[in-house]
């Protein structure tokens, strides 16, 4: 049995790299069971059958990059795919309002936002930036388009301030791109970011050859267009690989005790220590150091209102 790495999938056809080889392989009926178990990313037990190559196990993960599936918020029984086996899942039905996952075992983010049109969801950065935080993933913010402007946007001084690199690129001009591809050399690393803010340019310009299709900007709307469908894996020169991202327009929390979201938010966690009661939730507690340090003006209003969002989100879909 072989050990290799998940890097997309394709009508129920998975490429997985494997000893430096790319092989296609089907699921087992009893990994089958559990609808879109296998992500890319994820590592995977390979055996030969008679006729084909087929995925026995799916190995723990280590992290992941997930959204909520369409529909109403749902409770959700069991284990939480983020975390440990997929095949450990109680349920195998798709639910309504519950997490997919788009990317396993990452060992970067880069959350991308651009330039001009669309304008950069605070929100969305808000939440890459917690949801990596809370997985042990690096975080790296990818401020793209700089072609169109050069003037930082007042926001980037919330993270700055926390520490995190910056890196400012262009798909068109080259900017900043050699620096990009020295951050991902070695790394598994997602691009993700909202609908337009040049993921996918990106990626063609730092793999050559790559050719991947991309869509302008809707003018009517300023709004992105979804050119990639799903997440996939492309092995990076010199070791490492990059997954291009389809848009992501809403970010799960679903791997998150609730007491435990204050850590996605650095400013916020550290701020926790000076509160009077151990389960402060920052909300409207007394004697919330938080809540106090917004006041204050020493913790930005806007990440705390992204705070209590996810918060909000975390408790929805509490197991039972």
């Amino acid at each position: 049995m072989r050990v290799g790495r998940v890097l997309s999938n394709a009508g129920g056809v998975y490429t997985v790299e494997t000893g430096g080889t790319v092989v296609e392989a089907h699921l087992r009926g009893r990994v089958k069971q559990n609808r879109n178990v296998v992500s890319a990313g994820d590592l995977v037990e390979i055996e030969q059958s008679a006729e084909a190559k087929v995925i026995a196990s799916v190995l723990p993960r280590a992290n992941c990059l997930a959204r909520r599936r369409a529909g109403p918020r749902v409770q959700v029984r069991g284990v939480t795919p983020c975390r440990g086996s997929p095949n450990t899942l109680t349920s195998g039905k798709t639910v309504p309002g519950s997490e997919q996952v788009i990317v396993a075992n990452l060992d970067q983010l880069a959350a991308v936002f651009a330039v001009g049109r669309p304008g950069a969801n605070w929100s969305m950065v808000d939440r890459l930036v917690a949801h990596a935080r809370l997985g042990g993933i690096h975080t790296l913010l990818v401020l793209n388009k700089t072609d169109l402007g050069k003037v930082d946007p007042p926001q980037l001084g919330n993270y700055l301030d926390l520490g995190l690199e910056l890196l400012r690129v262009s798909a068109v001009t080259g900017e900043g791109t050699d620096a990009l591809a020295d951050r991902l050399r070695g790394r598994v690393t997602a691009l993700a970011g909202q609908s337009g803010v040049g993921k996918t340019s990106l990626l063609n310009a730092l793999v050559p050859g790559l050719g991947l299709r991309v869509r302008e900007v809707s003018r009517a709307t300023g709004l992105g267009r979804h050119t990639t469908v799903r997440a996939e894996l492309f092995p990076f020169l010199g070791g490492g690989y990059v997954a291009d991202t389809p848009g992501i327009g809403y970010m799960a929390m679903t791997d998150s005790d609730p007491a435990r979201v204050e850590g996605g938010f650095a400013e916020i966690e550290d701020a926790a220590a000076g509160c009077r009661f151990n389960n402060c939730l920052h909300r409207a507690e007394p004697g919330c150091a938080v809540t106090r340090g917004v006041r204050q003006g020493a913790i930005p209003g806007r990440r705390h209102r992204s705070y209590l969002r996810l918060l909000e989100e975390a408790e929805a879909v509490l197991p039972y």
